[in-house]
């Protein structure tokens, strides 16, 4: 009976199929696998975090080639999860969810991109799967897996670089004249570049150190002073991984420098030299370091969540560059890191000088300011 029962609401359910349009794509970038299957790179089937908890979207249970044992079917205010034996029913338009057995599970509910986003916690325990993440060069790959599969999570994610390649550049609208797996005939070893980063508290600090980890770049943090608090384990771990860490001040003055180097050291143990200031405080920040003994670093291109950023933009350029210096400055913002792991790729191989910035660094020159 129960069977009979289930067979009517899974075809209840197909006549009402969930479709939704293509979106442009926005937010950090994710591969999604299932046991032994890479999962196209879309919007409507790339997991989320809401609230640092991971939800999975809907599409991940469509394909019946994964072998993980669980399916779906969906409409528009109705997601259910089945196997032979058990079902997860999401109701979207209530955000309820329950299990057949009638028993209710007290998750959120998600949707986004016209797409419903599940709880993995609850998907993962009730039909017994596994969550994994693994940190691969281009971006992280979430992989939802049962005993069945075959490969483990390095082999897995060596075993789709090429195709994971060629899906980030479509997703990414790069094409092969910008993108960096190009191979380029010329390279750029006598260009030295810089990255720097600013607005550690947009969200995506941890992110960003975990995508240069998979590099052997060092870059420069530059944290203002109501910033330090909040962010001193990430602080540390920048510091303890290479990366030198500067101040960003507001007014450029040497009392606020010496309140914000107090407030570092106590929460992380570090000592600078190194400040940076916006165009309003450009001036007297750099006056305050010839004064005092400090250095004052300045990006000659700068790129955050008011540009128009694409990855175009900074490869361009470079490109441009035979020889001398470049300072990028970008925020920790979720749209910086989704260029991340393509950029990294593109100064890797085209050969570029990446250096972070030391005491012996020549800074760049100050922009002349309009009368």
């Amino acid at each position: 009976m129960k069977k009979k029962i289930l067979t009517a609401a899974v075809a209840l359910l197909l006549a009402l199929i969930l479709t939704t349009p293509p979106v442009q794509a926005v937010g950090t970038v994710y591969f999604a696998g299932v046991n032994d299957k890479l999962i196209e790179l879309s919007d409507q089937t790339m997991p989320k975090y809401y609230g640092g908890k991971l939800y999975l979207p809907y599409t991940l249970f469509e394909n019946s080639d994964t072998g993980i044992g669980v399916f779906c079917v969906a409409s528009s205010e109705l997601v259910m999860l089945y196997t032979v034996e058990k079902r997860l029913k999401f109701d979207v338009a209530r955000s309820e969810i329950f299990d057949q057995d009638n028993m209710q599970y007290y998750y959120s509910i998600k949707a986004a991109n016209g797409t419903v986003y599940l709880p993995a916690e609850l998907i993962c325990s009730f039909f017994g799967l596994t969550t994994v993440v693994i940190q691969a060069e281009l971006a992280p790959i979430i992989r939802v897996k049962n005993a069945a599969a075959v490969y483990n999570d390095p082999t897995f994610a060596g075993s789709f670089r090429d195709e994971m390649q060629t899906a980030y550049d479509a997703y990414m609208g790069i094409t092969p004249s910008e993108g960096p797996s190009t191979a380029a005939e010329q390279t750029y070893e006598n260009v030295t570049v810089f990255l720097n980063f600013s607005d550690i508290a947009a969200g995506q600090f941890g992110l960003l150190l975990d995508i240069l980890d998979t590099s052997e770049y060092k870059c420069c943090i530059f944290v203002a002073a109501d910033e330090i608090t909040d962010n001193a384990d990430l602080l540390r771990r920048a510091a303890g991984s290479g990366h030198t860490i500067g101040l960003r001040l507001e007014t450029g003055s040497y009392e606020e420098y010496q309140t914000a180097c107090e407030m570092l050291f106590e929460a992380a143990k570090v000592k600078t030299l190194f400040i940076s200031a916006g165009s309003d405080a450009m001036q007297t920040a750099a006056a305050t370091a010839e004064s005092k003994g400090l250095i004052f670093w300045n990006a000659t291109n700068t790129w955050d969540d008011a540009s128009d950023m694409a990855l175009s933009d900074i490869t361009d350029r470079l490109n441009a560059l035979s020889r001398g210096s470049e300072s990028l400055s970008l925020t920790c913002s979720e749209k910086v890191s989704t260029v991340m792991p393509a950029l990294l790729s593109y100064l890797t191989d085209n050969q570029f000088n990446v250096l972070r910035i030391t005491e012996t660094s020549a800074p760049p020159a100050l922009p002349a300011l309009n009368d």
